[in-house]
């Protein structure tokens, strides 16, 4: 019985390896809510602990409150506790862009609520040779039911194999938080 599970345990790992198991490209108009899970957008847990980009449902956030009464992603360095040091990472799946004729625009809704300006948030865009930045703060923005709404122009980076990629930084502050939701 045990070389049987470990047999499927290889199929398993090797389906997954060689990305049978992620989401296939996107085409636009891409979008995802996160009211029930995290879609096709990959976690990178980083830093010394195991908390890290969750999907939470309406008001079940460890940070207590949410966006707009529906799911959300959270990263929570409060919850994560002293002497924890957070660096994650929330990327979405693939985007072809390549044809695309017009504006380009990047929107989701968010709340980062900073401690001080050790702790930090950014998004990234892939132009297909290396990651640019396209937003940070360092300060407080948005509220919880009162998020601020970014919309940025990202025209410039289109290409078949898009990706943005959300990061937190904690710096080891013990911070609080930052929630995401409406991503398009």
């Amino acid at each position: 019985m045990s070389l049987q599970r470990l047999f499927i345990f290889v199929l398993i790992s090797l389906w997954a390896n060689l990305g049978f198991g992620q989401c296939p490209p996107q085409s636009l108009p891409y979008s995802e809510n996160f009211n029930f899970n995290l879609g096709c957008f990959i976690v990178t847990d980083g830093g010394s602990s195991t908390d890290t980009w969750a999907q939470a449902a309406s008001g079940a956030g460890t940070a207590g409150g949410d966006i707009d009464g529906t799911g959300f992603m959270e990263v929570d360095s409060d919850d994560a506790g002293v002497g924890s040091i957070l660096d994650e990472s929330l990327t979405s799946p693939y985007i072809n862009a390549g044809n695309l004729s017009g504006t380009l625009f990047l929107q989701f809704d968010h709340y980062f609520r900073s401690l001080n300006t050790s702790d930090s948030v950014w998004v990234e865009v892939w132009d297909s040779i290396s990651w640019q930045r396209v937003y940070s703060a360092t300060s407080t923005i948005g509220a919880f039911n009162s998020p601020n709404q970014q919309q940025i122009d990202i025209t410039a980076y289109a290409h078949d194999s898009l990706q943005v990629r959300f990061r937190y930084r904690d710096n080891g502050s013990w911070a609080w938080y930052w929630l995401l939701d409406n991503f398009k």
